[in-house]
């Protein structure tokens, strides 16, 4: 319950049920590129 972090995990990893592997990959690749254009890196 204090565990804020955890919690906010927790709440992130749940959202993502029943996305299938490629389809989260894909997701994590865009968002990836997106951080990368607008910050720079």
């Amino acid at each position: 319950m204090l565990d804020l972090k955890g919690k906010a995990k927790w709440e992130a990893w749940n959202l993502q049920k029943g996305l299938s592997k490629e389809d989260a990959m894909n997701a994590y690749i865009s968002k990836a590129k997106e951080l990368i254009e607008k910050y720079g890196i």
